[in-house]
């Protein structure tokens, strides 16, 4: 009877898809009659170019990471119930349970009170018990367990057992590069204690949330009776990772075809550490970028350092004549460290410091030569459940300046942060939403850390830094379905996303007051086989907002894994 009604809630939701995807590719230009000004030259800077260099980095790291470990752990099937003999019925006066951390006493009175009082006989008591384990199978302490033992009734009043089962040994499968003992490290349970899943699961949690590797668990029988050994499966990614690269996301001004390669090594020291190295070039462009992230503890605990360098010269663009060549270097250091972990929920609190340097020219005159120290604090809010995963993660800066070239200098805050959510729809369908902001004390701050906005990893349809301001937004919006791959073009693993999306960005400047960049388009990312894989989207501006702007911009990457 219920068929009908679900085929049509099936059907009105691909409905609204086609008016969505509709709303997304029907882009019509606003504000066409008004030209867009040049860009300002503050976007030539070097730093700033640099930090979009360290954007695409991080876009290429993240299409590595592994997908998300299911959350929990894997327990035994329960064992059906013998059907209650009816037996003997006598008055039930009392009930005794023994004392457990896992049952409150207002949850045992809550079933047995029920029955005291009135006549039983062992099928009643099997149903008593029966609602007992399923207040613990509720709280998920499956491994703890209530039953009658063998016994003489006496005035009426019955004891029931509880059984808390106790840790037998933790075994470890999958390591490779990982230690068998780091693995086990994160299981804080020892030897004969009573295993409480909930924490486990909670040691899971930290290890999958702000580790590189996944964990996985599994409850087992143990080798006597009342023992549970606990079985982690763990999932590395490759010990070695060399991608190469090419792709049309950089500057324009500096060369927006690019070649490039990215090295990864997984666990030198055997403790879910990682080395990154990273290079590209384009025409106009030389950026690079080392890093090296590692835990310090068995709570979730990370410390990440890196180092980048870039040097850019001004091959295209109406600043061309200008002969614009510029160098910035970037140091940086951060920690983080889960404060909170209850079941799918996790607060995890950061501080970073950077060093920025960066100095241009225009004709071999000085322009800029900018010192720029940031000490940050902020925290991570992220829930991660079966269909929905979401972060929040709201930041501030105090920032330091020193130009060279004036010999002035100046303090000013930066409160950033970002969102994220992820969840599963009907039909296949998966929805994302992320932001991205900042906001500057002060209208007049370096154009290193100006906020960006325009390109492949913040507002698609324009051009990469097409704006820029000390404070600002974006908002990536996508609808994301599995599509067939053709059967000629099928191998192992292959897959086809494709995504419609909008974006919305703002950059706040002094003048013009603020700069609106909106879009909408499509794309897809192709996992044509273990070693290549292509990503591609088209965005339509949705009004005329960039200097010389197209009325479409398409950004693609074709990545290459040599091993």
């Amino acid at each position: 009877m219920t068929e009908p009604l679900v085929r049509g809630k099936h059907t009105r939701f691909r409905r609204n898809l086609v008016l969505f995807a509709a709303i997304l590719l029907a882009p019509v230009l606003a504000n066409a009659g008004t030209p867009a000004p040049p860009p300002p030259t503050q976007q030539l800077n070097p730093g700033l170019i640099n930090n979009q260099g360290q954007q695409n980095r991080k876009q290429l790291e993240q299409q590595n990471a592994l997908p998300p470990a299911s959350p929990g752990v894997k327990a035994p099937p329960q064992q059906p119930e013998a059907a209650p003999e009816e037996g003997l019925s006598f008055l039930l006066r009392g009930v005794r349970v023994d004392p457990t951390p896992f049952l409150t006493k207002q949850e045992i009175d809550g079933v047995v009170q029920g029955y005291i009082g009135k006549m039983v006989n062992i099928g009643t008591l099997r149903r008593m018990v029966g609602a007992l384990n399923a207040i613990l199978v509720k709280k998920r302490h499956i491994t703890v367990s209530a039953y009658l033992p063998p016994q003489q009734v006496r005035h009426g009043i019955v004891h029931i057992a509880i059984i808390e089962g106790r840790l037998g040994k933790v075994g470890v499968s999958g390591a490779k590069a990982l230690s068998r003992s780091y693995v086990r490290s994160y299981i804080h349970l020892r030897q004969n204690d009573v295993i409480d899943l909930p924490e486990v699961e909670n040691d899971l949690a930290r290890f999958n949330n702000t580790g590189i590797a996944r964990l996985q668990a599994a409850l087992l029988p143990g080798s006597n009776f009342g023992l549970t050994d606990i079985q982690l499966s763990v999932t590395e990614p490759a010990r070695n990772l060399f991608q190469v690269f090419v792709d049309n996301q950089g500057v324009a001004s500096v060369g927006q075809d690019e070649v490039g390669a990215m090295y990864q090594r997984y666990g030198p020291f055997g403790i879910d550490d990682r080395l990154t190295v990273y290079g590209v070039k384009s025409s106009g462009n030389t950026f690079g970028s080392v890093s090296y992230n590692v835990p310090f503890n068995a709570l979730g605990g990370r410390i990440g350092i890196s180092a980048s360098s870039g040097s850019i010269n001004v091959v295209s663009g109406i600043y061309q004549p200008l002969a614009v060549v510029g160098h910035s270097e970037i140091i940086s250091a951060n920690i983080s460290q889960p404060v909170f972990v209850h079941g799918s929920w996790m607060l995890l609190g950061d501080g970073s410091y950077a060093y920025n340097f960066s100095d241009s020219s225009q004709q071999t005159t000085s322009v800029t030569s900018d010192k720029v120290k940031l000490e940050t604090i902020g925290f991570k809010l992220a829930y991660a459940g079966h269909d929905i995963n979401a972060s929040f993660a709201p930041t501030y800066s105090l920032a330091q300046w020193h130009s060279g070239v004036s010999d002035n200098g100046m303090n000013f805050g930066l409160a950033g942060g970002n969102f994220y959510i992820r969840g599963n729809l009907p039909d296949g369908y998966a929805a994302q939403a992320m932001a991205n902001w900042q906001m500057a004390s002060t209208a007049l701050i370096p154009a290193s850390v100006l906020f960006q906005v325009g390109g492949p990893t913040t507002v698609r349809g324009f051009p990469a830094n097409a704006a820029a301001g000390p404070s600002g937004y974006f908002v990536n919006l996508e609808l994301h379905h599995l599509l067939p791959v053709p059967d000629l073009l099928r191998n192992p693993g292959s897959t086809l996303d494709g995504f419609l999306f909008f974006d919305q960005g703002r950059s706040y400047n002094p003048f013009p007051a603020y700069q609106d960049l909106r879009s909408a388009g499509f794309g897809a990312s192709w996992d044509i086989s273990r070693y290549l894989a292509a990503n591609v989207n088209v965005g339509f501006p949705l009004e005329t907002s960039v200097y010389g702007q197209s009325s479409s911009q398409i950004y693609f990457s074709i990545v290459a894994k040599v091993f």
